[in-house]
């Protein structure tokens, strides 16, 4: 069973108390996440566990949840939507107002240094984050009768060149001694429900 302890980085971004995206704590004060999950504004984050938020899961006397407030949000100047399911630039930083001491459910994670690599098609790679998981030719109205799951999931899975329409794009990471490292796309992508 996944814990936090095994993912935690990860966050959920939480407006009019649901949680609409995830991100990743990058420094103590900045949250990685997509562009697109803060154009209506995000009202906090929420960490240090496996559990969806919801105001009901948060006023529960078991709750674990940990919240901070975001200074500013800052997406990508040529952050742009290509169509319905394609973002181009899709990345945002989360500034925070204090920063996230780190613990054993809550820490930064590592980034790629000067030196990265491409991650070729065929690479297996580990995706967690909260939400729905939906293959990419799922007709957009089945995806979005989907319920959310309630809590962190986690996706081991290859790139292949079938996911992409435009077969330069490459995921970007790097080997730290077989350490867990954020990652993402260098060019136009597909959101896949995380």
């Amino acid at each position: 069973m996944l814990t936090i302890e095994d993912a935690p980085f990860v966050v959920q971004l939480v407006r009019n108390n649901k949680t609409i995206c995830s991100g990743s704590i990058i420094a103590p004060d900045l949250v990685l996440t997509c562009a697109h999950c803060t154009l209506k504004s995000v009202d906090f984050i929420a960490y240090g566990t496996t559990r969806l938020y919801s105001a009901r899961a948060a006023a529960a006397k078991t709750n674990t949840f940990k919240v901070m407030k975001i200074r500013k949000i800052i997406a990508h100047p040529q952050y742009q939507r290509v169509d319905s399911s394609k973002w181009s630039n899709d990345i945002a930083i989360l500034r925070l107002r204090r920063p996230i001491l780190p613990d054993r459910v809550a820490q930064a994670i590592a980034l790629p240094t000067s030196r990265f690599e491409t991650i070729e098609c065929g690479s297996k790679v580990t995706v967690y984050g909260f939400g729905k998981v939906a293959d990419r030719h799922e007709a957009a109205k089945d995806w979005r009768k989907r319920e959310a799951k309630k809590s962190l999931q986690v996706m081991e899975t290859a790139i292949q060149d079938s996911c992409w329409t435009d077969s330069r794009a490459k995921f970007i990471a790097t080997q730290r001694e077989n350490r867990t490292v954020c990652a993402g796309m260098s060019e136009v992508g597909y959101f896949d429900g995380f």
